[in-house]
């Protein structure tokens, strides 16, 4: 037995002696099984391009600058069992390895996919390699992430990542993979699934297959020229090639989260560089959530506000990249509201620390900062979320929508227009998603609000679940075209929610402007009501039954009661 360890890595020394005099000595290295406890407030550092062309002695004066910060995590781009991780892991910080990236490089995306495409329009370009559905890819991803899984194991990670920025393209590019012989023939089998019938499917589509194995869906061109020639907005025979890719996507990672599971219980799945969700990307927010422990999206008000309305409560948003100290408490705090129970992950670039080693102004700030979030902040702001007052619409299919018919911008903006209007009335909101409303949220929830900001998409169940709200007194927000298609992206004869739903001209008072909120400014917290002086984040901390309204840079206030 040994005592309790002060580092993860340990150099044993053991001596053989015969006749009381020694006649071997031999020393080695052993891993100490460290428990696996999240910190309060994760603060982790991308563990890269510093280290790059460090000396080896340099390494502990950083990671003791790191220490001193609030570093309690180190982010690793990749997973192995070289000398340079063991170095790392003496140093008693939590651990996150990626362990799958599907990213297909800049370079050769735009060379053999993204060029080549547009010259020709042949859609063996649209073939994505690696093909998801390919099965020797999928044995091979099988065996490769336990290899990595068996590398990092020793080191008792805190979690492992899933890649950073995975999309099915490059990044959010607009691009129609994957046309690969193995995705159609697994889109054939999902197709006859959804609708049964060939003739369902081609009425929907608008198309006359004769069989099955003929079934191809549509390119973003050639959707847009038969709306043209049609005059018709329906748009399935593309729209449900889209979807079958997210659901491709999220179920790779979900195989990715399945497999940690089994070989390392207790070890979250992290996502980087979180991208969003626009058709292409393959990123479905709600199936995303499902599958992934600790997104660490960019700093996106709508993403973040996804993410933590879907019940993800450890999200380690990115901040640094050269930001100037405004910045980097702008984001800072946007994360500690908008996300409550979070961490932040930091991209040092090469403005973390000097040339010495010491500290440059902009992070002196953030450890400031740090000091409230780290020693209960974090916990006092994770113990106050509550029930939402108003619930907004998440609708993937109104995402194809938009995108097909090129007014995604238009959607994102109608959402960001809605959460910035639920701040100037002291609002909270969390999104709902569209399975949720088919599962009966509407039902049991104590919201009296639901917004439907362009959500032209929505299935039969959706709408049913909609007119029951409304039904017991929830007021509903829309537009003429809430839920004018199907979820297929089919046009209905009529919207059923016509004359059901109210309008920007029709407001009333549930959105008026009633109060003036706390502002966050890069001083701290100020009271904007008249004649009261600005007061420190820790002030407001401690003060008793202090009655105060919160709002971040990006959209929320919250009405919240110290104590």
């Amino acid at each position: 037995p040994v005592p309790e360890a002060r580092t993860g890595l340990l150099f044993v020394k053991t001596t053989l002696t015969f006749d009381g005099k020694p006649a071997d000595v031999r020393t080695g290295e052993v891993f100490a099984d460290l428990p696996r406890v999240r910190k309060d407030f994760p603060f982790a550092v991308g563990e890269r391009a510093q280290a790059m062309d460090e000396k080896r002695y340099l390494t502990p004066c950083r990671m003791s600058v790191y220490r001193s910060l609030g570093v309690n995590q180190l982010r690793f781009w990749d997973a192995g069992n070289t000398p340079f991780y063991r170095q790392m892991h003496r140093y008693g910080f939590d651990e996150n390895f990626s362990v799958y990236d599907a990213r297909i490089g800049t370079k050769r995306f735009t060379d053999e996919f993204l060029n080549p495409y547009a010259k020709t329009k042949d859609r063996r370009y649209l073939r994505r390699s690696p093909c998801l559905h390919d099965a020797e890819y999928r044995r091979g991803l099988d065996a490769k992430i336990r290899r990595k899984l068996d590398l990092v194991a020793p080191f008792c990670p805190i979690t492992c990542d899933c890649g950073d920025e995975n999309t099915l393209t490059r990044w959010d590019t607009a691009f129609d993979f994957c046309f690969g012989p193995d995705t159609l023939r697994a889109m054939r089998t999902w197709l006859r699934e959804t609708y049964g019938t060939l003739e369902a499917l081609n009425a929907a589509w608008g198309t006359s297959f004769a069989d099955w194995d003929a079934v191809t869906p549509d390119t973003t061109e050639e959707a847009r020229a038969r709306r043209q020639k049609t005059g018709r907005r329906s748009y399935a025979a593309w729209a449900d090639h889209r979807r079958f890719m997210e659901l491709t996507f999220c179920e790779t990672i979900e195989r990715v989260g399945k497999i940690l599971n089994k070989e390392l219980p207790g070890v979250t799945l992290d996502m980087s560089g979180t991208q969003p969700p626009n058709g292409w990307t393959g990123m479905d927010m709600w199936l995303v959530s499902k599958s992934v422990d600790e997104p660490a999206a960019y700093d996106s008000s709508l993403l973040g506000e996804m993410v933590r309305s879907f019940g993800r409560p450890f999200v380690k948003p990115w901040c640094g990249y050269g930001g100037g100290p405004v910045d980097m408490k702008r984001r800072l705090w946007t994360g500690a509201f908008n996300y409550l129970d979070y961490g932040i992950s930091f991209w040092e670039n090469f403005n973390f620390l000097m040339p010495d080693y010491t500290l440059p102004s902009t992070v002196k700030l953030l450890k400031r900062e740090l000091v409230d979030l780290q020693s209960g902040g974090a916990r006092l702001l994770r113990s106050l979320e509550g029930t939402p007052d108003v619930l907004l619409h998440y609708s993937q299919a109104s995402v194809h929508l938009a995108q097909i018919e090129e007014r995604y911008g238009e959607l994102m903006a109608e959402q960001e227009r809605w959460i910035k209007r639920f701040a100037l009335t002291g609002k909270t909101f969390r999104y709902v998603a569209y399975a949720e409303l088919e599962d009966g949220e509407l039902d049991r929830t104590a919201a009296k609000i639901l917004v439907l900001p362009h959500s032209a998409a929505m299935s039969e169940k959706e709408v049913a679940a909609v007119l029951r709200f409304r039904a017991r007194g929830g007021e509903v927000f829309g537009d003429a075209e809430s839920g004018l298609f199907d979820e297929h992206c089919v046009i209905r004869s009529a919207s059923p929610l016509a004359g059901k739903v109210r309008t920007d001209n029709d407001l009333g008072p549930t959105f008026k402007d009633g109060y003036r909120p706390f502002y966050l400014r890069p001083r701290g917290i100020r009271n904007a009501l008249p004649r009261q002086r600005s007061v420190s984040t820790q002030a407001v901390f401690r003060s008793d039954r202090r009655l105060s309204r919160f709002r971040s840079p990006f959209s929320r206030y919250r009405r919240r009661e110290r104590s």
